[in-house]
């Protein structure tokens, strides 16, 4: 009787004709996880020094958007930078469209669990910080893909 394996050594097997089963779904996920990391991390470095260095001269509305897009812009460069050395180049853009159902996820399970005003308070946080952050990564990956496949199919 042939032993049943586990759900990690599964993952690592080879299938009939010797080669390695494909493992893309894990590896967005992973890159995901990391680049969302990465995002918190440059936005929690850059968002004081931002602030005070805007703060004194513009609006709300520029204020935020200068705050958010900044760090956006550079943790997206910071997470594509890996692309030029990942064998699959959809990889990149599959974890920021993973990052999009994640955001998606937390969404509707705030609306849903919590009471009113902090479901408002709780999206309001949401819809002030994430959008800059998910539109500048899609928008990078996906530039960085599609010229990278412009590039390849002109050879």
């Amino acid at each position: 009787m042939e032993k049943k394996k586990g759900f990690f050594q599964e993952m690592a097997s080879f299938s009939k004709d010797g080669r390695v089963k494909s493992s893309f779904f894990v590896y967005a996920v992973c890159v995901s996880f990391l680049c969302a990391a990465v995002h918190v991390i440059v936005l929690g470095l850059l968002l004081e020094p931002l602030h005070n260095y805007f703060s004194d001269g513009l609006a709300d509305g520029w204020l935020n958007l200068l705050e958010n897009g900044i760090p956006a812009l550079i943790a997206a460069a910071l997470c594509n930078l890996p692309f030029f050395v990942f064998r699959d180049k959809r990889l990149i853009l599959a974890a920021y469209i993973l990052i999009l159902l994640y955001i998606a996820i937390i969404a509707v399970a705030a609306l849903v669990n919590f009471e009113a005003d902090a479901g408002a308070a709780f999206m309001a946080f949401l819809w002030t910080v994430i959008p800059a952050h998910l539109i500048c990564g899609l928008v990078v990956s996906g530039g960085v893909y599609i010229f990278h496949r412009s590039r390849v199919r002109r050879k």
